[in-house]
């Protein structure tokens, strides 16, 4: 005798505790739509009415220059700009400290200002603000970053 092997006998001999769920049913899409061919419709805008308004007269727009700025990197740019770009740095960098070459001597320390051609300088070893002629200033590079 030739022994049938049916589903409750192909069972796993070892079960995993697994909850047995409906097989899940699979919503297809049921509708779509197609697009028609396009027809000329000039013969419909015929029998509407054109309304016409007045024109007024166009004031002159004054248009402003804006200053074509490129992006440089902090090496190319002059001692001017890097004391500049440190005051007015965007919200996305932190506070940097700046190593300031001078004619005189090397200052490590925060840009907080510039006036009548002075920089300032909190330097980090006196916490006191300098302030340094910009003509005075060989150099300055981040230390911070």
């Amino acid at each position: 005798m030739v022994k049938r092997e049916t589903k409750e006998e192909l069972k796993p001999l070892l079960y995993v505790a697994q909850p047995e769920l409906p097989q899940a049913k699979l919503k297809v899409q049921q509708s779509f739509v197609l697009k028609g061919k396009q027809m000329n419709n000039k013969d419909d805008f015929s029998d509407v009415e054109l309304k016409t308004e007045p024109i007024e007269e166009e004031k002159p727009i004054e248009v402003k220059e804006k200053k074509s700025w490129k992006k440089k990197p902090f090496r190319e740019m002059s001692i001017e700009e890097k004391v500049y770009f440190m005051i007015n740095k965007p919200h996305y960098i932190p506070k940097v400290e700046c190593r300031i070459q001078t004619i005189h001597d090397l200052l490590i320390g925060y840009i907080t200002g510039y006036e009548n051609n002075e920089v300032l300088v909190k330097v980090s070893s006196n916490l006191t603000e300098m302030k340094i002629p910009i003509v005075e200033i060989e150099s300055i590079q981040m230390a911070g970053i």
